[in-house]
């Protein structure tokens, strides 16, 4: 064996060697570590009974306190509240676990969606961590899709649909009181109708929503015609609005993108939704025949309003001829009034003539006196020390010694003897400045030097 050989086997057996030390090194620490661990000693939590006993506390309060807190906080009745609980848990969306009942499960949801708390806010009042908000979040977001299966899917409804459905409602509104209200059978007969026509599987749920819509809009558009400042064009039927009424503080985008496009179905609209109308076809009135029905209207109503006032009776207790309610048995109820010769004349409207009268004629003599009123001079702003100039004015000394008089008893230090010297005689005065400019002249500061010397 020659010498590299003899090398090579000694660095082979001290590199196994070194590693065996290593690894025994590396088990006696790791040993080490493990024990000094199982020596520490473990946190101990004490009773959670406080804890618990808050999580109830906030609980009943939120639900308990009052039907009006209940309803603020989560946005409904504590008795509905408990159904939604029981149905949840029938269902077996929801379960109870060891440590969150339902109750709490669905206040905290409630919390968050109906009051826009986060879940840090909502954990810190329950005494939850926001790990746990936010599962109990998730499970509550699976329940509602659960539940949303059951509702009827999103119909696309054409225009010959749409169209036809209108004039259903318009027809079958027709000859029905203003007090008539649309019920679930109604809808029923309208989608099987729609079904039997064109063939597609309306729901009444999916006719009543499609209706509620554009009810939805009708209000809209009513309250767009309210506004002074949006223009109609009836051509087109849509809106002049300025694109400043866009933001979601005024209309809105939703609002304002359907009032400024051509609107559909608008004089199906009118004719159904229109308080004046109830359906009736009075929308579709000739224009030629407009002023013949409103003589008529004026004869029939001023011989209705005499025969009121001879039977003592008031506007309110009758029916207009022309009302949409005129034949129905309800309506035509009368309150029940004195008789005639109980009855006392009225003269309050003649007082209020009278008033107004001498209050109008109270007014134009007021205007015309403040008008022949002569105009008020601005009084002038007067100096409390203008005397006090004009004595310095009068002296015969040359122009830039009266300025330096007026400078040294101008300065805010002197405002107490500049007031005396206002006041003061002719030859108070003029001594005072003979003392002044001898001070001077002798080499002194007059600054410095007593004027009351």
């Amino acid at each position: 064996m020659d010498n590299s050989q003899q090398q090579y086997l000694y660095y082979c057996m001290w590199k196994q060697r070194t590693l065996l030390v290593l690894f025994v090194m590396l088990v006696l620490w790791w040993s080490k570590k493990k024990e000094r661990k199982n020596r520490a000693k473990r946190v101990k939590y004490g009773p959670l009974v406080k804890r618990d006993i808050w999580r109830s506390t906030e609980l009943i309060r939120l639900i308990h306190t009052s039907e009006r807190t209940c309803l603020r906080q989560l946005r409904m009745y504590p008795a509905v509240f408990y159904k939604l609980c029981a149905h949840l848990r029938d269902k077996k969306l929801l379960a109870d676990t060891i440590h969150v009942s339902v109750e709490e499960q669905l206040a905290m949801f409630l919390k968050i969606v109906g009051q826009y708390h986060t879940h840090s806010s909502v954990g810190f009042a329950l005494w939850r961590s926001e790990e746990t908000v936010s599962r109990m979040g998730e499970q509550k977001e699976g329940a509602k899709r659960e539940v949303a299966r059951s509702r009827d899917n999103y119909m696309s409804w054409s225009d010959d649909c749409t169209k036809y459905m209108l004039e259903w409602y318009i027809e079958k509104q027709r000859d029905k009181p203003p007090t008539f209200k649309w019920k679930a059978q109604h809808h029923l007969q309208c989608a099987n109708d729609l079904n039997d026509k064109f063939g597609i599987t309306a729901t009444a749920k999916q006719v009543d929503r499609h209706f509620r819509s554009f009810k939805e809009k009708w209000k809209w558009i009513k309250l767009a015609k309210g506004r002074s400042g949006y223009g109609f064009d009836k051509v087109l039927n849509k809106f002049n609005i300025d694109k400043s009424e866009k933001s979601p503080s005024k209309l809105g985008k939703i609002k304002f993108n359907y009032l400024t496009h051509s609107i559909k179905f608008y004089h199906l609209l009118e004719e159904l939704f229109s308080d004046s109308s109830h359906a009736d076809g009075s929308l579709a009135i000739d224009v030629n025949n407009a002023s013949e029905n409103v003589e008529s209207d004026g004869s029939s109503e001023t011989s209705s309003h005499t025969s009121t006032a001879e039977q003592g009776l008031s506007d309110s207790d009758m029916i207009a001829p022309n009302s949409p309610a005129e034949g129905t048995s309800s309506n035509l109820k009368r309150k029940h009034v004195k008789a005639p010769h109980k009855k006392k004349p009225k003269v309050k409207a003649r007082r209020a003539r009278v008033l107004d009268d001498d209050v109008a004629a109270s007014i134009v003599s007021l205007a015309e006196t403040v008008k022949s009123a002569a105009p008020i001079q601005p009084i002038a702003a007067t100096d409390p020390n203008a005397n006090l100039w004009k004595h310095i004015e009068s002296l015969t000394l040359p122009a830039n010694e009266k300025i330096e008089l007026a400078t040294y008893l101008a300065k805010p230090e002197q405002e107490v003897f500049r007031g005396f010297l206002n006041c003061a005689s002719d030859q108070t005065f003029n001594a005072w400045v003979l003392d002044y400019f001898a001070h001077k002249y002798d080499g002194k500061d007059p600054a410095t030097a007593d004027p009351s010397i």
